[in-house]
Formats: structure tokens, C-alpha cells, sequence
């Protein structure tokens, strides 16, 4: 197994995950992406376990990204805006998949507890109703705010990690 990627900005990546990316069951390149948009990796029961509402995953190939990378790389200010960066810590947080396409609802691997065994977050988005109009003409429009990162798993050795499905 390519050990390029073991580690990411000075944090180790968890067995577990460097065990799936070997076995080829996580996505490791560049093709993977078009194969997850027509096959989940994840079953949609899975996914709902730790994202209710949610029925796709899209699995980062490596290598990953720390969080503070994203943020210095991030021309469209994506991160700084949206990010609730004030709820973590960018250089102890490694970007490793998100909710699939246009949710931008990132998974991570969180490291603030220790450099071993990191939590696995997402980030969160709660949809708001705006309301325009007259009294006589209302048009109501749902948008969606960031309402911070939410932990999806607590420690890698956890037996409710979403398994890849073949």
C-alpha cells in the first residue's frame, strides 16, 4: 500500500481508514468520483445513522486536506464564510468526504481530543423560511444556514462507522 497519504498536516490517519483506502473499498483516484455519483459506497440506511435526511456520501480520495489547507486554498471564501471555523480548529481537522453533490456538508476527521483516534464531524446546514411579499402576496423561500459541525461518531474504533457497501 502507497503510505504517501498516512498522514496529514503532522496527523496520522487512522488504520481503519488507511485499511479501507489499501483494501480498495475507499475511493484512491481520480476516476472513483464518477463511479460514486452512480453507486453509493455507503448504503442509504447507513448514512441516515449519522445523517438523518441524508442519502449519499461522497468519499475524498487521498491525498486529504487538513481544514486550515481548504481555508488558504478557498478562492470562492466558501470556508471563511460558511464554515463555522469558530467551532473547531482547521489544523486539527482533515477534510475526508462530503454529503454528496451540492450539500456542502463536509466530513471530517476532528483531532482537538488528541493526535489518535479522531471524532468523525460533519458540517451541519438547518433550512430557514424567508418570507416576501404583501400581506395579499406572500412568496415564501427556503434557504439553508449554517447552524455549526455536529459529531457524527465519536472515536475511529467505534462499531457504528458507516461500512463501504460493494
Amino acid at each position: 500500500m502507497d503510505t504517501n497519504f498516512a498522514g496529514v498536516g503532522g496527523l496520522t490517519l487512522p488504520k481503519r481508514l488507511l485499511a479501507l483506502i489499501g483494501s480498495g473499498l475507499w475511493p484512491c483516484t481520480g476516476d472513483n468520483p464518477r463511479q460514486q455519483s452512480l453507486k453509493s459506497v455507503v448504503a442509504k440506511e447507513r448514512i441516515q445513522l449519522f445523517a438523518p435526511g441524508e442519502d449519499e456520501v461522497y468519499l475524498y480520495s487521498p491525498p486529504f486536506s487538513t481544514i486550515a489547507g481548504r481555508v488558504a486554498a478557498d478562492k470562492a471564501d466558501f470556508w471563511s464564510r460558511f464554515g463555522a471555523l469558530e467551532q473547531i480548529t482547521p489544523e486539527l481537522c482533515v477534510d475526508i468526504g462530503d454529503l454528496g453533490a451540492g450539500s456542502d456538508s463536509a466530513i471530517v476527521l476532528d483531532y482537538s481530543e488528541g493526535p489518535f483516534d479522531p471524532s468523525v464531524i460533519r458540517l451541519q446546514w438547518r433550512k430557514t423560511l424567508r418570507m416576501f411579499g404583501s400581506a395579499a402576496q406572500i412568496a415564501s423561500i427556503h434557504s439553508q444556514t449554517c447552524s455549526g459541525w455536529t459529531i457524527m461518531r465519536h472515536h475511529s474504533h467505534n462499531r457504528s462507522v458507516p461500512k463501504p457497501s460493494r
